[in-house]
């Protein structure tokens, strides 16, 4: 092995090479790069935008669907917050038309079984009877009245995303 060489004599030689080595011209580059940069992409580029953002916007879609915590967050934020949302290995017996699920309870005793707050419609008094279902994950409560002058119907519209509910006699 050689003797070790200090730095400056060896930057003195590399730069005495540098002068004796013909190196070309460097192009004109500018005028070439700002030509490119202000071509539109290719067609290709564009088309592959909108699918990329298709694609990253269903993986988050997906991501808040599927976690618990983001799908509790976003039904809070959409005022949804008392919907549950659980995956069952089969769904419950529900009533047939006509017939009521549960056992016929008092009004009160119904609202101390369940967690929710139950609500009777203004105007036509208690039901004529009430059903609990506590079968039903979170209980299942039936309001029933008789056919008569006070009966009201229910009626739900569903716009868009919206829901309206309201109590009438008149549909």
């Amino acid at each position: 092995m050689g003797p070790i060489m200090d730095r400056s004599r060896l930057d003195a030689q590399l730069a005495e090479v540098g002068r004796d080595v013909a190196f070309p011209q460097t192009p004109p580059i500018v005028d070439e790069v700002m030509r490119r940069l202000a071509e539109p992409p290719p067609l290709q580029t564009r088309r592959r935008r909108p699918l990329v953002a298709l694609a990253v916007a269903l993986v988050v879609v997906s991501m808040f669907t599927v976690l618990p915590g983001p799908r509790r967050a976003i039904a809070d934020l959409l005022g949804i917050g008392g919907v549950a949302i659980t995956i069952a290995p089969e769904l419950p017996q529900t009533a047939t038309a006509g017939e009521f699920s549960g056992n016929e309870v008092t009004l009160q005793a119904a609202q101390a079984a369940v967690e929710f707050a139950l609500v009777v419609p203004d105007g036509i008094g208690e039901p004529d009877v009430v059903y609990l279902d506590v079968s039903v994950p979170g209980g299942l409560v039936t309001l029933a009245y008789q056919p008569g002058q006070n009966s009201f119907r229910s009626e739900e519209r569903r716009v868009g995303k919206g829901c309206r509910s309201r109590w009438s006699p008149e549909h």
